[in-house]
This record gives structure tokens, C-alpha cells and sequence, in this order.
């Protein structure tokens, strides 16, 4: 897993930004804070809660292939919070997230974006009090493992 945690660029925080502001490499994990496995799925989720990637993300990663993937880009300045990954339900599998609070500015982190998205955050997201709840699930019988 340590191939797969963001180094800060510039070898350490606060050293340099890239063109958005982020501190650390954006396709890569920084700052876990949520952590579920789906035995069925053989998958690692990992939420973020990042003081050091402008957007935090919700990551993949599938044990077996040694493959990371993106699944959720939270709003500017929100955490990836309440996870779930269920394996079960009547057949079914999830993965559950949330995020909250939108627009929670750092300096200098957001600094480069703020000045755009701030009006947008506070109309899109009910003056930063706001937020959002889903969910993935696909057919039932791609996340199923067969019986030997």
C-alpha cells in the first residue's frame, strides 16, 4: 500500500502546490480517514480527509489486480465521510458515502480556487450547509462469487 499514498510534492507539506494548489499528488491517496473492505468485492475503500488535496477523494483498491481507482471526487474543501461497503443485501452489494462539509477553505490550500468556486459552493450547497448521500451498486450478478 505505501506505492499508493501521495508523497507531498516538493518532499514535504507546504513546500510547493501544483497548478489547482494541491500539496500532494492528486492520483494518489493522501490523509486516509475511512477505511472499509468488501470481502466479496476483494476491494479496499479508502476515504480522504486531506489538508493537502484540494478535492478528497474516495479510492478503490482491489487486493487481488493491485489496482487503484478514483470512485468519488468530493466538492472543494469536503471530506469523504460515512463510509460503508455491505456485501449483502438480497443479493445486492454497496458501497455508501457521503461528504460533508463543503467549502471548509485552508490557506493556502484553496487559494488558488477559491476565488472561483466560492459563489458557486455557496449556491450549490446551500451556503456551505449542504451536502450529499449515495450510493453504487451494479447488477448482482457481476459482484457475486461463484460457489465452488
Amino acid at each position: 500500500m505505501p506505492a499508493l499514498v501521495s508523497e507531498d510534492l516538493g518532499g514535504g507539506k507546504m513546500k510547493q502546490q501544483d497548478a489547482l494548489g494541491n500539496f500532494a499528488n492528486p492520483d494518489k491517496v493522501a490523509t486516509p480517514d475511512n477505511l472499509k473492505f468488501s470481502e466479496k468485492l476483494r476491494t479496499l475503500f479508502v476515504g480522504e480527509d486531506s489538508n493537502t488535496h484540494v478535492n478528497n477523494f474516495l479510492w478503490a483498491y482491489n487486493v487481488d489486480t493491485k489496482v487503484l481507482s478514483r470512485v468519488l471526487s468530493c466538492p472543494v474543501g469536503a471530506e469523504s465521510t460515512g463510509l460503508h461497503a455491505v456485501d449483502e443485501i438480497n443479493g445486492w452489494t454497496y458501497v455508501m458515502s457521503n461528504f460533508q462539509p463543503v467549502g471548509d477553505w485552508e490557506t493556502p490550500l484553496h487559494d488558488k480556487v477559491r476565488p472561483t468556486l466560492e459563489a458557486k459552493v455557496m449556491a450549490n450547497y446551500k451556503d456551505r450547509f449542504g451536502a450529499a448521500v449515495g450510493y453504487l451498486t451494479g447488477d448482482p450478478t457481476g459482484v457475486r462469487l461463484a460457489k465452488a
